[in-house]
């Protein structure tokens, strides 16, 4: 039998119970019509069976009910007889002055500023308002406890929100460490954010979005090509499409480019910092640089991607919510499900399949080389990486020049 996971519990219907296994072996939920259950199923000495209730699914999630559960087992291995524990109380107010969960989230914010990027830190204040402040920030910090980590986490799990859920643990022990070293927490202060990731892990819940191997076959290419430029998206939103295919750039790179980074008369795009805070320069292929000419000839400005307004970029978000329109609409290009992202790890693809180096293809993409290799090969392989785009480039250009006469004669 399976263990118990969120997934089959919020299947249940009222009546229904299923029972974990393992080392969890005695753990019980049932449904009722208005919410489940967790239960330890415990055998008497006289062969008779007992539940102990062990809480709500409205006050505790499936991973705190497992860590419930391991006490009731110590207590009857101890010999006492399990006790379920009583109603967790509400956060007390913190006293006036005390160090709070919203301070050390405030100190955090604000060591950020620099290190990252304005926009990587107002996602990280986004994510912390909402899944620690907005539930814990009034409790005193060094009262930060697993169970309230596991609380924050369990609650995006549940709305499928594995990746935030992961993020806004993250968060939190970036700003438990910060409030360590400034002393504002003791230096013996246990990290319960680093905790409930572990408990997260051992009842096999991901903490992070399942890896994607998507990537478009030459026909799809092909179909995307042709597709793009007659789609819903805007004048602004496709060059960060494109440049993502052909040079494999990410589409975030693309969006927040400024003209001022291309040289479009030596085919070289610059790039001052990345996701990986290593700049690189990308050589161009003839073929991006005419489409880039003719692209900032009709809309000029400051930016490659720029808004309506013209004085800043789009926004990233608004690539998936066009694709999402157009899903909706039954406009998007009828192949497989695919996200922008997957035009980058087309590129990559295409490069090996045409027999690219992989420290080369890594470089044109950015990826920062672990190891040793990454302590001694310093090469940037910028002259490598414009020879094997240049043939990517043609690649993609025959496959558009070979498609055409089959769509004239479809038509």
């Amino acid at each position: 039998m399976a263990g118990l996971n969120h997934i089959a519990i919020t299947r249940m219907k009222a009546g229904d119970e299923l029972a974990d296994s393992g080392e969890y072996r005695g753990l019980r939920v049932t449904r009722s019509q208005t919410d489940h259950r967790f239960w330890y199923r415990v055998t008497e000495p006289d062969g008779k069976q007992r539940a102990v209730h062990i809480g709500y699914g409205r006050e505790m999630s499936l991973a705190e009910a497992r860590v419930a559960f391991e006490r009731l087992k110590s207590q009857r291995r101890a010999g006492v007889t399990p006790q379920a524990a009583p109603a967790r109380p509400p956060a007390p107010a913190a006293p006036v002055g005390a160090y709070t969960v919203a301070d050390m989230v405030s100190d955090y914010l604000k060591a950020l500023s620099g290190r990252r990027t304005p926009k990587a830190v107002k996602e990280a204040g986004r994510i912390l308002s909402y899944c620690v402040t907005a539930r814990y920030g009034t409790l005193v910090a060094r009262e930060l406890a697993v169970e309230h980590a596991l609380d924050i986490a369990q609650r995006e799990l549940n709305a499928g929100h594995n990746t935030q859920a992961g993020n806004a643990l993250r968060e939190l022990s970036g700003a438990i460490e910060v409030a360590t070293l400034a002393r504002r927490l003791p230096l013996d202060h246990v990290d319960p954010a680093a905790a409930a990731r572990k408990l997260i892990r051992r009842t096999g819940s991901r903490l992070s979005s399942n890896r994607r191997q998507r990537f478009l076959t030459d026909a799809e290419i092909a179909a995307f090509v042709l597709w793009l430029p007659h789609s819903q998206f805007s004048r602004s939103q496709r060059p960060a499409l494109r440049l993502a295919l052909e040079v494999g750039c990410r589409t975030g790179e693309a969006i927040s480019a400024r003209w001022d980074a291309f040289d479009l008369e030596r085919g070289l795009w610059s790039l001052p910092r990345t996701k990986t805070d290593a700049p690189r320069v990308i050589r161009l292929p003839r073929q991006s640089i005419e489409w880039l000419r003719a692209q900032q000839s009709v809309i000029g400005g400051n930016f490659l991607c720029p808004s309506t307004k013209g004085r800043a970029p789009i926004q990233q978000k608004t690539l998936t919510e066009t694709m999402w329109r157009m899903r909706r609409d039954g406009t998007l290009l009828d192949i497989p499900p695919w996200v922008p992202h997957d035009l980058r790890r087309t590129c990559r693809t295409g490069l090996a399949r045409l027999g690219c180096p992989r420290p080369v293809a890594e470089a044109i993409l950015g990826h920062s080389a672990g190891g040793i290799v990454g302590v001694y090969d310093l090469h940037q392989y910028e002259s490598e990486g414009g020879e094997w785009l240049q043939r990517w480039a043609d690649h993609l250009e025959s496959l558009f020049n070979d498609r055409q006469p089959a769509v004239a004669a479809a038509r």
